[in-house]
């Protein structure tokens, strides 16, 4: 659910910051790195769409809530500053958001907010228009799935912007990737890896680290970024490595699902490496290379991680053996069901 920010306030915030109708300063650097603006957000919602973008890759927020910026809000004075159809763009985009980036209790406030829209209508005098328009917008947010709010806003922008966007259609989603990660007492060492490995994701990819029962501060250190691609799963007690692995797989929601190994750094090309192995060998189920840049990725068949159709016999003596070469291993997702122990 959105949380509004008390009038004034001034600092950094330890939530995403998610900034509507504001005036903004963003580092060149910061927008590069997220792929500049969402070429669908091209009207409305733009600020939003960045500075959800802004949340994913880490990076931090100052509010500056002294500070005032005169501008009209259209929505305020609808009959006078806004046509019907600048309103339903208003709407699409919103409802877009909404429906991409938000949970279930923030759509449900988007549906009441659109209720208590058309009474304002109905006390402001609101052109009939206008009010259709809500209505029907509402109608969709209470009868229509969110796959369809979806293709309808898909449409109507491709519409308007037609050649100016990348291609005919919404770009087909790229590979999700998870990062597995075991850790035991590893704050000596977490920071370096991590740091290693995050520039390498996307803003959709993830790092599932599991803490099992660490006696340091491994898991605040991690929560400590403020990277909302990570995600700590703690045990309370130490479970040992197979099974620490074997909950972080299972936690993992990727396509493609990379076992990190051993306590070093990734060399800057690793997920790209894989990623690439993965498209020229499509039948290639698990792979298996180096985290440094001087050995080849190689492929392994599903029942080599097996032994006796047990899975945690295998995957432990294949960390054992590879472990003193920091090697990563990466499996399609749809693989786990073939190797995990029933749950």
């Amino acid at each position: 659910m959105p949380r509004w920010f008390a009038d004034g306030y001034r600092g950094v915030p330890v939530h995403p910051v998610f900034a509507f109708n504001s005036a903004s300063l963003v580092r060149v650097d910061a927008l590069a790195q997220m792929g500049g603006y969402d070429p669908y957000f091209w009207l409305d919602n733009s600020d939003a769409r960045m500075f959800r973008n802004l949340a994913l890759l880490g990076k931090q927020v100052f509010v500056a809530g002294d500070i005032r910026v005169q501008h009209e809000f259209s929505m305020k004075s609808m009959q006078e500053s806004m046509s019907p159809w600048r309103y339903r763009q208003v709407l699409l985009a919103e409802s877009a958001f909404w429906d991409r980036e938000m949970n279930v209790l923030a759509g449900l406030e988007r549906t009441l907010r659109l209720a208590l829209r058309m009474v304002k209508h109905r006390r402001r005098g609101d052109a009939r228009e206008l009010r259709s328009i809500t209505a029907a917008f509402l109608r969709l947010r209470l009868f229509r799935s969110r796959a369809h709010r979806q293709e309808l806003f898909r449409r109507s922008v491709e519409l308007h912007l037609g050649a100016a966007l990348p291609g005919t259609a919404l770009p087909p989603r790229p590979p999700r990737v998870s990062i597995c990660i075991a850790a035991c007492n590893a704050s000596s060492y977490v920071d370096s890896q991590l740091a290693s490995i995050l520039p390498q994701l996307g803003l959709q990819d993830e790092v599932v680290l599991v803490d099992d029962g660490s006696a340091d501060d491994t898991a605040e250190r991690v929560r400590g970024r403020q990277d909302l691609r990570i995600r700590v799963v703690e045990h309370a007690r130490s479970m040992g490595t197979i099974p620490t692995f074997e909950a972080a797989l299972r936690n993992a929601t990727g396509d493609i699902l990379f076992v990190a190994q051993g306590t070093g750094t990734w060399a800057p090309d690793t997920v790209a490496r894989f990623m690439r192995a993965f498209h020229q060998h499509p039948a290639a189920k698990v792979l298996l290379g180096a985290s440094t840049a001087d050995l080849a990725v190689k492929a392994l068949q599903p029942r080599q991680l097996q032994r006796g159709s047990r899975f945690r016999s295998a995957f432990l003596r294949l960390l054992r053996k590879n472990r003193e070469r920091n090697e990563v291993m990466a499996l399609r997702s749809g693989v786990l069901q073939q190797i995990l122990p029933p749950a």
